[in-house]
């Protein structure tokens, strides 16, 4: 056990040692200063800042040297104070070493999360090259060797008394956003950010006298191969850079243009075929329902075509109200644990189907009493807890029942009525369709083009498609039938501010009720009702309310509290029970590409 103690124990101090924890550090600023001399040496000072995040303790910084090339004079500082020359990494000392041709200097320093600016001299001896024609100082000022970016780099050469703005060129070579500015004595090179592994190379040619001298020189003609070279090299660049902005200009425009698009077109359409027909003089109040329409047929004009389950309570209520069915409700006694809690009461809704009903009832009512309310049921009388009951037990047969009922419902009320216009529902049809092409489409022209851009316009299109039904309007006939039914629901729901108008017929109230279930106003009319009601129940009319719901002991069921109570629980059975019916399945200018030939880059990284 002590064993186990102590390797947890070391497993613990491991994982909470600095050198545990993961560390990382940026290059916030390099900034590079070459100074020529005419001698063909070069003085460079190499400043760059550390952001360093956990514990380091040396830079290693690598340099190839063209043949003739050396390093002299290596000096390291920060604030100032300079670093002493010695082996091993004692913090505060540096030293170097060749392989080769490369070179490799080390200092070492002791940091932990904080920021850090070191600087780095030296002398490169026969830096530039002379030819018979021109001077060329070709050099690799950042190598492709630094494995992190550097935020901010610039790079100033200064060139000997003699070397004229008219009279020199530069090019460079890495990121083709990286710039170049030519002027009299000096040349400037920016390049923010320097990606990691990216060189920044500067080549420069200026007039012959300006160097006295030099250890690399030969007697051929440069600056025509040169010239050759590099223009071949900016013609290259300048190629992948209108292919850059092509892509943009894709990658950017392409999205924005199908976005454009696809707004201008849901407009468009949306202005010509979207915008309701106006009423003339739309009524404020309908006293009485505008038309003997079924609830299935107020529905479809209601909710643009669509039947659901509280219609399918409205129709059972609007069968109770014509006598083809009868509401029973009863209060049953039972006792709460054997008696020993006493007894308590529950109401159980009772339909029964009425045999001698000599009305006619279309294909849906008679399915839905049937094949429905009374599948697998003997007699005719069954109560909603039975009907939510055979629901659950069978609810894959239910919710065939149910769809069953529903198109028999839908194309019963669709006859002799048309709702949607149909210019209407082609430009909807035509605007999914342009949402479609636009989703699809931009899925492929992101998944060619690599580019995030097109998921805007991807969403766009697939907002489009339920957008769609934004441009459905009515037909004329029906937005003046829906007018009529408008006024008819307002009247519902502000029947009792409205002075002018008498009090309706008691009787009437069960058939504002049917409407009213469909209307989503039945609390409304109920709240109505139940004001109205004292006032005439002990009347002939009152007794006459609601006679197809039956109380306990065979009374009438006219206490419209009681018809409230009613209501509620058969919405709520209907509803469970069609919850059931689910399935669990399932010059100067721009940096140019090539080069590489320079001397100097190599590279380097803090550890």
């Amino acid at each position: 056990m002590h064993r186990i103690f102590w390797a947890l124990g070391a497993i613990f101090l491991f994982s909470c040692s600095p050198e545990a924890q993961a560390k990382s550090y940026t290059i916030a600023e390099t900034t590079i200063t070459a100074d020529v001399r005419t001698d063909g040496s070069m003085h460079v000072r190499e400043e760059r800042t550390f952001v360093f995040r956990g514990e380091f303790h040396a830079v290693d910084r690598f340099i190839n040297l063209p043949a003739g090339v050396k390093v002299r004079n290596i000096v390291v500082t920060e604030g100032g104070e300079a670093f002493r020359e010695a082996l091993g990494e004692l913090p505060g000392t540096f030293y170097a070493s060749s392989i080769g041709r490369r070179l490799q200097i080390t200092w070492a320093y002791s940091a932990a999360d904080e920021t850090r600016t070191f600087v780095l001299e030296f002398d490169v001896i026969g830096a530039v090259e002379t030819h018979a024609d021109v001077a060329e100082l070709y050099w690799q000022f950042v190598g492709k060797e630094w494995s992190v970016e550097s935020e901010v780099t610039e790079v100033t050469v200064h060139l000997p008394p003699g070397a004229t703005q008219a009279d020199t060129k530069a090019w460079a070579h890495g990121p083709l956003w990286g710039e170049i500015v030519i002027e009299d004595g000096r040349v400037t090179y920016t390049c923010n950010p320097l990606p990691a592994n990216e060189m920044l190379e500067g080549r420069i040619v200026f007039p012959l006298s300006a160097i006295a001298g030099s250890p690399r020189a030969d007697d051929r003609e440069a600056l025509p191969s040169i010239l050759a070279k590099e223009g071949q090299w900016a013609l290259e660049a300048n190629a992948e850079r209108r292919r850059a902005r092509a892509k943009m200009g894709l990658n950017w425009g392409a999205p924005a243009l199908l976005i454009v698009g696809g707004v201008l077109a849901w407009l468009f359409l949306y202005l010509r075929h979207g915008r309701e027909h106006q009423v003339v003089n739309p009524p404020e109040y309908v006293r009485e329902a505008p038309f003997d329409w079924t609830p299935n047929q107020l529905a479809m004009l209601w909710r643009w075509g669509k039947i659901n389950v509280g219609d399918m309570t409205a129709t059972l209520m609007d069968l109770v109200r014509r006598g083809a069915l009868k509401l029973v409700v009863t209060t049953e006694r039972r006792e709460r644990l054997g008696g020993l809690l006493g007894e308590s009461e529950k109401q159980q809704y009772v339909i029964e189907r009425v045999a001698d009903y000599a009305g006619n009832l279309s294909g849906s009512e008679t399915y839905l009493i049937s094949h429905m309310l009374f599948h697998e049921v003997q007699g005719d009388m069954v109560s909603l807890e039975t009907f939510q009951k055979n629901a659950r037990r069978t609810p894959s047969a239910s919710q065939r029942r149910f769809k069953h009922w529903k198109r028999l419902a839908e194309a019963e009320a669709k006859r002799g009525m048309k709702v949607v216009d149909p210019s209407s529902k082609a430009a909807a049809g035509l605007l999914a369709g342009i949402g479609f092409i636009m989703f699809a489409g931009s899925i492929v022209l992101g998944g060619v083009t690599n580019s995030p851009t097109f998921f805007a316009s991807g969403i766009a299109g697939f907002i489009l498609i339920p957008a769609s039904y934004t441009i459905l309007r009515r037909t004329r006939e029906a937005a003046e039938q829906l007018a009529q039914w408008q006024g008819f629901r307002r009247y519902l729901t502000d029947f009792s501010q409205i002075e002018q108008y008498p009090a309706p017929a008691v009787i009437l109230w069960e058939h504002y009720l049917v409407y009213a279930i469909t209307l989503g106003v039945a609390d409304r009319v109920i709240e109505q009702f139940k004001a109205l009601y004292p006032q005439v129940a002990d009347t002939q009319e009152g007794r006459r309310a609601f006679p197809h719901w039956v109380g306990s002991g065979g009374r009438p069921l006219a206490g419209m509290d009681s018809i409230g109570s009613v209501l509620s629980s058969f919405s709520s059975t209907m509803s469970t029970a069609t919850s059931s019916f689910s399935s669990s399945s399932g010059s100067g200018g721009g940096f140019s590409g090539g080069g590489g030939g320079g001397g100097g880059g190599g590279g380097g990284g803090a550890r």
